[in-house]
């Protein structure tokens, strides 16, 4: 088992979707620092566990994204604080 620490929060597509749960994965360090996501590996198990067509959805909405206002950014960080403050 990996530990906790050594566990980073993988995404297969940056920029777009940064923020898009369907698009965030735990992921070893190794996979994400040094093998630059492995994305080969990332996408097939993606598939595996979702399917094909929910993966074809998580691309056509990376490729369509405009990007983040500012606004939605501070929503963004307002939710996970919140999320967060109830972990803790």
């Amino acid at each position: 088992m990996i530990p906790i620490k050594e566990i980073h929060c993988g995404h297969f597509w940056h920029g777009a979707l940064d923020f898009d749960l369907r698009n965030i994965k735990p992921q070893c360090a190794g996979c994400n620092m040094f093998r630059n996501g492995d994305l080969a590996n990332y996408s097939s198990r993606l598939i595996r566990e979702h399917g094909e067509e929910w993966f074809k959805e998580l691309d056509k909405d990376a490729h369509s994204h405009p990007g983040y206002t500012i606004e939605e950014l501070k929503e963004i960080c307002s939710k996970y604080q919140n999320l967060l403050m109830k972990i803790i």
